[in-house]
């Protein structure tokens, strides 16, 4: 088929000019950025899982130019040529046959008519067909999702009853992208059996659809003006050269080995002079250079003593062994993973060499109101050179533009984020494969994994098992870590390890090594597994010790209240945590109405302010009390579980609802946590008031509904149990790090001892938790991504990720453990017309509503007054839920400026009244600058 002829087939087009792109052209576009990406962007240890697949890098190499060059042979179809029409006529001018597929045409996704085309043209050089499909799936699922085999089926039926021409033009098309990438038809055969793994097939697939992306970006390769008698590899040298110069990738961070461990953390991180890294951290580090493989390892120790540390010099070591070129640091919460962040620049800026760049992303929902990440970004074209261009002389870190998209972030060199960042790569959704390319080539870092949270071990386990297949080191830190959860987590990432790598079956399916391990009570404790049996290290307590007296002290509001008012009288920073928003505000207006302090000494801090006033408290906050905080003579913080899992902060009394008993020895972990503080006499010494439960001499506990709803009856009994088994001779205290182990142990043992009286109680509230969990457990095995499968297995991933995009939302709630929730705007309404909310920082009082559009700083500082509203608080007088209602209710109220925005765009707009409130069914939403978001629900008829 001569090449005028084949130019007239389109691969892009432009409905804005009517300009269009050449298949020919974009797949060898496509094929150029793979070579250059492959060789100046993709880290070592993303290119070994391709690798250690068919047996080199340099056919490993070839490969990848393949599939990418050849991603879009499908396009080479009736079925797509004729989607526009005026081009569908210029390829059949040119002797083409026009589509005949009717309704079938539906059926012929180019994505799949090019997997099946591919198949015949493997089945032609004599590779095995279940071979065959291990590769093919990589082409067909370059759109986000691997079609499944049903409808790869319909597809090839289809496919077979094509016109000759289309099917020699697919033919001739993948000789082409062969001899493009160097591949020849022995190279087929010498393939190791079994196919390509499902890691490399994952790995391949996104490494398509990054360079597919590139390629199909018009500002990096515009649509040349092409005569149908063009050839279209003519200049194309200079066309990628200059593309790539001004796309700007850094190329993957080279760690390098430490010389010495404690040389290691004195250059990286804020080490006083002559100070060594404690026994936990210099011990962390040591074992991760003598791992021969990469490893899970779990580093168990209190908090306070420099966990974070000890994973990012660990990371560092990894990097330099394993080939990984950067690290992902998960969390609980955006508050955690914003205050991560800094620190994580800090030890960046240190670990990397000289003339080296580094691309970093903040991963969650509200990243882009983090002023120190919006500080790093920088548009296209950026003066900095990476990939086709000189690097710079010193260091440098940024957010590049092409990585701040909400898949593409994971990408990025450096990425910190929530921890469902992570556990998104165990959730079958559109363009997982991107996530699963990212963490390849990563040291991945889980920060505060605790035994409470069940509803996650699904995700966390299965992903746990990928990156255990995909040859991953993960860090995952604790300080209260129960036996069985750290066997499950082990148990996962061995099973990966060891199916990716062929071990057979029966010898996976023994508990080698983790009984012992489930039998380990050393605190501090770090447990390592690649494949076989798990290593533990028992590193020396470093000296660092705390007793904390706890006191029960019921939950009458009014008590509480005098409590904490005669615990403050001689001043002091005493922190009251509430396991629910409505339960803070209560406590705060109760607090304020009986001390009647100066404002600012008495402090509400939770998930249901707007967003600009939450991120202000919290930096108040870190200004009073935080490791450098300029301490108050009195102050008194009402908060939610924010500031157990956020922030850096330290207090002489803590007045606590129950939580599970590893949640409280987290909260514990904010008393006297700074050293050199002075304190008030009556604080000297560290004490937990404990609240949210009501007990008699012989009578089973009370729990308010808030708590059980969080955290269920269970837990909250078994704590309650697990305290009162501690005490001695009436006291309680909880000593870290002596007492931590035996206590998370007692509370989540598999056969507690039931105190007497409880057992009818107990029994319920088991049934109910194991209920809750199962229930939980299915939903999750609906939306995850199956489990890998043995290397032996020659499994393809078609079908791996079909999912809808209902399905996946529903699946990202699953994720994430929420119930519906609901976010918006808030803005002001006067007269009719729509302001901002008064009390903004910037841009406070103007109209947000004016024909002529929002301008882009204007609408940054409205999109910071988002409020989110619980679900279940949605329900009208009579019951009856409300939430999609409402929603309707707000949509009919957009604000048609805001579509042209990139911060609002989407957004719901709740306007409020001269009072701050917003009606609904009765219902009244009330915004107060001292309380944040309230809900006033109906009385019911």
């Amino acid at each position: 088929m001569e090449r005028g002829r084949r130019n007239t087939l389109w691969a892009k087009y432009s409905r804005r000019d009517d300009g269009w792109m050449a298949l020919e052209q974009h797949l060898t576009d496509a094929g150029d950025v793979a070579r250059a990406l492959w060789d100046e962007w993709l880290p070592q240890s993303a290119k070994s899982v391709i690798a250690e697949s068919v047996g080199s890098e340099t056919v490993a190499k070839k490969l990848a130019v393949f599939v990418v060059a050849g991603h879009d042979v499908g396009k080479a179809s009736g079925a797509f040529q004729s989607l526009v029409p005026l081009l569908a006529d210029r390829a059949y001018r040119a002797g083409w046959p026009e589509a005949a597929y009717g309704a079938e045409a539906r059926a012929l996704k180019h994505a799949t008519v090019g997997a099946v085309s591919l198949f015949d043209w493997l089945d032609d050089k004599g590779v095995m067909p279940s071979e065959i499909l291990t590769y093919v799936s990589v082409v067909a699922g370059h759109h986000g999702v691997f079609p499944s085999e049903e409808v790869f089926d319909r597809c090839a039926f289809l496919l077979r009853q094509d016109k000759a021409e289309w099917i020699e033009g697919r033919r001739r098309l993948w000789d082409d992208v062969a001899a493009f990438a160097g591949l020849e038809d022995p190279d087929w055969l010498d393939l190791p059996e079994g196919g390509l793994s499902e890691s490399a097939q994952l790995v391949l697939t996104g490494f398509i659809v990054v360079c597919d992306w590139i390629a199909s970006n018009e500002k990096l390769f515009p649509y040349p003006d092409m005569g149908a008698d063009e050839l279209v590899h003519e200049g194309c040298e200079a066309r990628w050269n200059r593309a790539l110069d001004e796309l700007d990738f850094p190329r993957p961070w080279v760690a390098e080995a430490p010389a010495d461990v404690s040389t290691l953390f004195g250059s990286r991180f804020d080490f006083p002079p002559g100070a060594t890294p404690r026994p936990m951290q210099s011990d962390a580090a040591k074992h991760a250079e003598e791992l021969s493989e990469p490893s899970l390892m779990l580093v168990e120790a209190p908090t306070g003593e420099g966990k974070t540390e000890a994973a990012l010099a660990a990371a560092e070591v990894f990097a330099a062994k394993f080939g990984a070129g950067g690290v992902m640091v998960a969390l609980p919460t955006q508050a955690t993973s914003d205050a991560m962040f800094s620190r994580v620049l800090s030890w960046l800026s240190l670990a990397m060499g000289d003339g080296s760049r580094a691309v970093t992303a903040l991963c969650h929902g509200k990243s882009a109101f983090n002023d120190e990440y919006r500080g790093l970004m920088r548009g296209a074209g950026a003066a900095v050179r990476g990939i086709g261009g000189e690097q710079s002389a010193a260091g440098d870190i940024e957010a590049h533009w092409w990585f701040r998209g909400r898949r593409q972030s994971v990408l990025a060199n450096f990425t910190v984020g929530t921890i469902d960042q992570f556990l998104f790569a165990a959730l079958k959704s559109r363009f997982v494969m991107l996530r699963h390319l990212g963490l390849a080539g990563k040291v991945v870092v889980l920060d505060e994994i605790h035994s409470a949270d069940e509803y996650m071990s699904v995700y966390l386990d299965r992903a746990l098992e990928w990156m255990g297949a995909h040859g991953v080191p993960v860090i995952a830190l604790s300080a209260t870590l129960s036996p069985a959860r750290r066997c499950a987590l082990l148990a996962a990432y061995r099973n990966g390890r060891e199916l990716a790598s062929g071990v057979p079956f029966e010898h996976r399916m023994r508990d080698t090594g983790l009984d012992d391990t489930r039998e380990d009570e050393s605190f501090p404790l770090i447990t390592s597994i690649s494949r076989g049996t798990p290593q533990s290290v028992h590193p020396e307590r470093s000296g660092r010790s705390s007793t904390v007296e706890l006191e029960f002290i019921g939950d009458d509001l009014r008590d509480r209240v005098n409590r904490v008012a005669e615990e403050a009288a001689a001043g002091g920073c005493v922190v009251v945590v509430c396991n629910t928003v409505g339960r803070a505000q209560a406590m705060y207006d109760a607090l304020r109405a009986e001390l009647g302090w100066q404002p600012g000494e008495i402090r509400l801090l939770h998930s249901r302010f707007m967003e600009v006033d939450r991120r202000q408290r919290e930096k108040e906050l870190q200004e009073l009390v935080g490791k450098r905080g300029r301490r108050p003579n009195r102050l008194i913080v009402v908060a939610t579980q924010v500031i157990e899992q956020s922030l850096d902060v330290d207090f002489d009394l803590m007045v606590t609802d129950l939580a599970p008993v590893d949640l409280l020895i987290q909260r514990m972990g904010r008393l006297h946590r700074h050293e050199g503080r002075t304190r008030p006499a009556t604080m000297a010494t560290p004490r937990m008031l404990v609240a949210g439960v009501t007990t008699a001499t012989g009578e089973v506990p009370e729990f308010p509904r808030g708590s059980e709803a969080v955290y269920g009856r269970a837990l909250l009994l078994r704590t309650v149990a697990a305290l009162d088994a501690h005490r001695e001779g009436g006291a309680l205290s909880v000593n870290s790090p002596g007492d931590v182990a035996q206590l998370v142990r007692a509370t989540y043992a598999d056969d507690p001892v039931v105190p007497k009286g409880w057992e009818e109680d107990w029994a319920a509230a088991e049934s109910r938790r194991e209920e809750q969990l199962a229930e939980k457990r299915k939903a999750a095995d609906m939306y995850a991504v199956d489990r890998p499968h043995p290397r032996s297995g020659e499994a393809s991933l078609l079908g791996w990720n079909d999912v809808n995009t209902g399905e996946e939302v529903h699946g990202v709630a699953q994720v994430r453990d929420i119930d519906d929730s609901l976010e918006v705007v808030l803005v002001r309404e006067d007269a009719g017309r729509l302001l901002s909310m008064p009390h903004l920082p910037r841009r406070a009082n103007e109209y947000v509503d004016l024909a002529s559009g929002i301008d882009d700083d204007l609408a940054l500082q409205v999109a910071r007054c988002t409020a989110s509203i619980a679900g279940w608080q949605l329900r009208d007088r009579n019951g009856r839920d409300v939430f999609d209602d409402l929603i309707s209710e707000l949509e009919r109220r957009h604000i048609p400026c805001w579509e042209a925005s990139r911060w609002l765009k989407g957004q719901l707009v709740m306007p409020l009244d001269e009072r701050g409130e917003f009606t609904f069914r009765g219902i009244v939403f009330r915004y107060d600058d001292e309380l944040g978001m309230t809900v006033e629900k109906p009385v019911a008829e």
